[in-house]
């Protein structure tokens, strides 16, 4: 199946326009930068084309910024005719809008850091998914509604600048956000019939603490440690650890190690990636990942279930960058393989959902410094 461009991203193109105007006439204030990005991620069945325009103070500086973003995602719907006799297949799109401003202020002890955002439409293609199997199943009752997915959320956080110590950086952060999905349906076998109808809010705390460490002059060594809760689920503890490495003047291996764990829910991620500098301005790079988990758990037995079944994925990334004076860009491409452990019975309706695919990624960005 052919992507076609999606008509709708168009409309971000103004917002990419009104904020590079901003950080024109409030270049002469202070350090400024604003940048564009696109990224397309498509498989057989599912497109995602999304794009990003952002302004804010240079890397180093404290000030305000803002973002806006568009996704437009299309989604061939396939239900499992083994065990679905109501579903029929369809092709849905679905535009996701969001933004968000974001801000930091020195302090006598260190900074502030503080940001808000909100978004308008579904979370990710899974969302749409499961969405369209509700809606087919039981869109003819009068209890069902019409979901209208959004979020919105907040953050706050604290740095502590390397003066504090010759070598370590540390920083914490709150995020709390807030989101209404897609409910969930279940119907009541009996006379009086009718339909359940799950809860469609979701409150996510998280919690991160941070320290960055050098370590001789080759190695940099950061680490991340964070308590999320989620509505009606467990408390989540990650770990992330970046270990970046400087063998030589224009070589540069970046590793990433990831590690989750709630209740009997866990998984890991690893990335290991080695970038050249070739010339003066240009970098060349490729990246390896890989994440595997145990899927998803659930607090109660369900007939039907959306929680997903053990996943792991592969990806490898080429990139190109440019870094001059003023102007920055980087492009990016590469395959993405995800493969799904089969679905058991009370998932066996999102069989096509939790399917193996083979993805193309690419990504474009483009930023300038005023």
């Amino acid at each position: 199946m052919h992507f076609k461009s999606p008509p709708g991203i168009g409309r971000l193109f103004p917002a990419h326009a009104v904020l590079w105007a901003v950080s024109l006439v409030c270049a002469g204030a202070s350090p400024w930068r604003c940048e564009s990005g696109f990224e397309w991620v498509a498989a057989s069945d599912v497109r995602i084309l999304a794009a990003q325009a952002g302004v804010g103070p240079q890397a180093g500086f404290s000030g305000y910024g803002a973002t806006v973003a568009m996704e437009e995602m299309r989604v061939d719907y396939l239900p499992h005719s083994g065990v679905d006799t109501v579903g029929v297949p369809v092709n849905r799109s679905e535009t996701r809008l969001s933004g968000g401003v974001e801000g930091s202020h020195p302090v006598e002890a260190g900074v502030l850091t503080f940001g808000v955002d909100l978004r308008e439409g579904y979370s990710n293609f899974r969302a749409l998914w499961i969405d369209e199997y509700y809606r087919q199943q039981f869109g003819r009752f009068d209890a069902y509604t019409e979901a209208r997915p959004r979020a919105w959320g907040g953050t706050v956080g604290f740095s502590r600048p390397p003066a504090w110590n010759r070598y370590a950086r540390m920083d914490v952060s709150y995020a709390y956000s807030r989101e209404r999905i897609s409910a969930p349906y279940e119907r009541v076998i009996g006379p009086a019939g009718g339909l359940i109808r799950g809860d469609d809010r979701i409150n996510t705390n998280q919690v991160r603490a941070g320290i960055e460490v050098p370590a001789g002059n080759r190695f940099r060594w950061r680490n991340d440690v964070y308590a999320i809760h989620v509505t009606d689920r467990a408390w989540r503890y990650a770990w992330e650890g970046r270990l970046n490495w400087n063998p030589a003047g224009e070589w540069v291996v970046r590793n990433r190690f990831f590690y989750a764990r709630e209740s009997n829910l866990w998984a890991y991620g690893l990335q290991f990636g080695l970038e050249y500098t070739a010339a003066q301005w240009w970098t060349i790079g490729i990246a390896g990942r890989y994440y595997s988990d145990n899927g998803q758990t659930e607090e109660a037995l369900a007939v039907v279930s959306m929680a997903a079944p053990p996943l792991r994925t592969r990806q490898v990334l080429v990139t190109l960058r440019f870094e001059g004076s003023k102007w920055a860009f980087q492009a990016g491409a590469g395959p993405y393989r995800t493969r799904y452990a089969r679905p058991d019975a009370p998932i066996a309706p999102f069989l096509h959902l939790y399917r193996d695919r083979n993805w193309i990624r690419s990504n474009l960005a483009v930023q300038r410094k005023f």
